[in-house]
């Protein structure tokens, strides 16, 4: 049998104490279009720091693509743009 963990048991009951207060008393419009899901949304994600995570996320994300175009260029550079071939590259053009 699977048993929940004071932590699962604890995020379970502030999740749902969130759907009661935010999303149950806004039901029909929410689901007319009368009002936006987006301001609960933003409030649900920095409640639970969903928000700061995905901050994160993204720019761990666009450290690892930066680092890898400056390996690109520098690579490039340091073959003069023939694949690593360095000084071999008008021996290259010959083959």
């Amino acid at each position: 049998m699977f048993e929940w963990s004071d932590t699962d048991l604890i995020m379970r009951d502030t999740i749902r104490g969130f759907i009661d207060k935010e999303i149950r008393p806004n039901l029909d419009a929410l689901e007319t279009g009368e009002i936006s899901p987006y301001p609960i949304a933003r409030k649900l994600f920095s409640e639970f720091g969903l928000d700061v995570l995905a901050a994160e996320a993204v720019k761990t994300m666009l450290d690892k693509e930066r680092a890898k175009q400056e390996n690109q260029d520098t690579e490039k550079k340091s073959s003069g743009g023939f694949g690593g071939l360095g000084a071999q590259a008008s021996m290259a053009a010959l083959r």
